[in-house]
């Protein structure tokens, strides 16, 4: 794989009620793959049709690789490789939960990161807004 890319990620973000087991609704898929020179991205949407059906579409899109450069050494401080770094705090009034999953390879070397919180009213860390910021550039970007 490093003969083509250097970087892969997915991202994967769910919502729910707190006080139930499992999540619900669709959730928010991002594809990212990064070589040296170029990078891309393939954000899949959900269109309800009805109370029962949805229809799925996906779209990749080129993106700046000054998008990703920060990205390896977030995730690194982040602890993606290890233990997870404190990135935000729950709200005290905040009543729905978010769930992110970020897996992928930088390199040779695989990562994953879950994030979790309650929203609204979430109070992010420094690292976890930078974060934050970073992907959501990335998935605004195209």
């Amino acid at each position: 794989m490093a003969g083509y890319t250097n970087f892969t990620l997915y991202w994967e973000q769910w919502g729910g009620y707190p006080d139930r087991p499992y999540p619900f609704g669709n959730p928010t898929l991002t594809w990212v793959i990064a070589s040296p020179e170029q990078a891309a991205r393939c954000a899949v949407t959900s269109t309800p049709l009805s109370s029962m059906e949805v229809s799925w579409g996906a779209e990749w899109r080129p993106v700046a690789r000054s998008l990703i450069d920060p990205l390896p050494a977030l995730l690194d401080e982040a602890g993606a490789f290890g233990a997870p770094a404190h990135l935000v705090d729950d709200a005290a009034d905040g009543d729905y939960r978010v769930v992110w999953e970020l897996t992928g390879v930088i390199g040779d070397r695989p990562f994953h990161l879950g994030v979790a919180y309650t929203c609204p009213g979430e109070r992010w860390t420094p690292l976890g807004l930078r974060l934050r910021d970073a992907l959501h550039a990335l998935g605004r970007s195209g």
